[in-house]
């Protein structure tokens, strides 16, 4: 009897045949025995996938065929099955790229709803999010990226650059990724230029709205153009109209009933701000430029889970002690 094992975290692949004990030989025992130290010597493999596992078993049979033949017409293939042994061992080693497949983003929040739902898990290409009425998503990129959800959307995560927009809409804020980031429409597609920006689907157009940076719009009959900071977009049959559009609420105000979460709990103030700044499109400006940095490294406790962007904002600048007042787009900070 005749038996091998390539051994895996949990997953054993097996194969044996009968061989007639008269034929048995020194050589043939020293080869076998050589043949088990190069597999022991391959070290733990990770966990076969069920479908490459059926092939594995497929390919040994095959294989110990091939064997029970040659040996038949008196021939000694043992190098050659040595080495079609190696070669099942580091193809089984290398299968683990194949599973699981490479996140391309996580679920930091849903907002709407009454359970967390798949909050922290893991989503992959090919994978579609749906939001219901009164439910919104945050998602983080792989790359950096991060993305909402507004309700009522649909959207395909086809790849780490590559988005599909089924309806609703979806923010983006690419600001902190260097991977130009494309969502695509039936319409047409919006490629970010290092921005914050939202793609709109309604019954017979797609709107792009930039609230930070750029993006170009080239839409299904090849026609393109580019809108920078406060404008807006909108491709139809008709063509690409352009339009002013506010950095700060108006349209924007379904983002601060969906936030990035922002951990609080021993963050500084500047941390804070920037996050406000973010979510709330205003720029931040200190009113004394000599304190900005002793202002910025006050330490904050606590937590603004359930708060809005502004909500949060004034809950904890009054606990630091602080002020800050609203001047057009811009956030002013000052001392107490």
């Amino acid at each position: 009897m005749l038996d091998f094992e390539i051994q895996g975290t949990g997953t054993a692949i097996e194969g044996r045949t009968m061989m007639d004990d008269s034929t048995a030989s020194t050589d043939m025992e020293r080869e076998e025995a050589e043949v088990r130290q190069w597999i022991a010597e391959a070290g733990p493999r990770p966990v076969v996938p069920p479908e490459l596992l059926a092939r594995v078993r497929a390919a040994a049979e095959d294989d110990w065929r091939e064997v029970v033949r040659q040996r038949q017409q008196g021939r000694r293939p043992w190098a050659a099955l040595a080495a079609a042994l190696l070669l099942a061992a580091v193809g089984v080693a290398g299968w683990n790229f194949l599973a699981p497949p490479t996140p391309l983003a996580t679920v930091a929040a849903i907002y709407g709803t009454t359970s967390d739902g798949p909050v922290g898990q893991t989503l992959a290409a090919g994978d579609e999010l749906r939001s219901a009425s009164g439910e919104r998503w945050v998602l983080n990129l792989a790359g950096g990226a991060t993305l909402r959800l507004d309700e009522g959307s649909s959207l395909v995560l086809e790849s780490p650059t590559r988005l599909i927009l089924g309806a609703g809409a979806v923010y983006v804020d690419a600001a902190a990724t260097p991977q130009a980031l494309e969502v695509v429409t039936p319409y047409g597609s919006a490629l970010d230029i290092g921005t914050q920006f939202e793609v709109r689907l309604g019954d017979e157009a797609m709107e792009v709205r930039v609230r930070e940076g750029g993006v170009r719009l080239s839409t299904v009959d090849g026609q393109q153009r580019e809108a920078w900071a406060g404008e807006a977009l909108t491709a139809s049959k008709a063509g690409i109209e352009a339009s002013a559009v506010p950095r700060v609420g108006g349209p924007w105000s379904w983002l601060s009933a969906a936030p990035a979460p922002f951990a609080l709990e021993g963050a500084d103030v500047g941390r804070f701000l920037d996050w406000v700044s973010q979510e709330t499109g205003l720029s931040l400006v200190f009113e004394n430029e000599a304190s900005a940095d002793r202002l910025r490294a006050i330490r904050t406790h606590g937590t603004i889970a359930g708060l809005s962007p502004d909500e949060a904002l004034t809950v904890v600048l009054a606990g630091a002690g602080l002020r800050y007042r609203i001047e057009g787009e811009a956030l002013v900070v000052a001392g107490p």
